[in-house]
Formats: structure tokens, C-alpha cells, sequence
């Protein structure tokens, strides 16, 4: 968590430091990954990295998690302060604490 709050400057998800990596830094200490499909109506709070092709459905809200690639996340979930790690599906309607 000190990484996606900056704490370990200059070593941040942004800086790309491993081959393969495409994050990118966004208002809030949001990360994104290349790839990623957001729904228009989820919502993303502060320290979330999102993994590249993960693809999140309707009414999702994730805060203080790392999701990792190749992801699927189904509607109406609530995610805070969980590891999700690469290749998971979330089904709807999920709470994860």
C-alpha cells in the first residue's frame, strides 16, 4: 500500500521498472495498466492499481486494492483493501473485504 500511495519514490507502479510493464498514473493514486475496460458506471477510489486486460463491469466500486491482469469482474461487486491476483473472475453481486 505505501507503493500506490508514493511513499517509495521513485519506485512507483508508473515507472515502468520491469520489462513488460505499461502503468499509468492517475488523479486519485489510481494505476492502469494498458488494455483495461472500464464500465462507465464504476467507480474507482484512491490506491487502486488495475493489471492490463482486465475488464470491469457495471456498479463495480473498488478502493485500496490491487487488481491483477486478465481480470473479470461481473456487476453490482464491492472491492476494498483485497489482492486480486492475475487470471481472476468475479461474478455479480460479490463483496470482497
Amino acid at each position: 500500500k505505501d507503493i500506490l500511495s508514493r511513499w517509495t519514490y521513485p519506485i512507483v507502479p508508473d515507472s515502468n521498472l520491469q520489462e513488460g510493464d505499461s502503468y499509468e498514473y492517475m488523479r486519485g493514486q489510481i494505476y492502469k495498466e494498458q488494455d483495461v475496460s472500464l464500465s462507465r458506471s464504476c467507480v474507482l477510489g484512491e490506491k487502486v492499481l488495475i493489471g492490463a486486460a482486465t475488464e470491469i463491469a457495471e456498479n463495480v466500486k473498488i478502493t485500496n486494492s490491487v487488481i491483477g491482469r486478465r481480470v473479470s469482474i461481473g456487476p453490482n461487486v464491492k472491492i476494498d483493501g483485497a489482492y486480486i491476483w492475475d487470471g481472476v473472475t468475479i461474478n455479480a453481486n460479490c463483496s470482497i473485504s
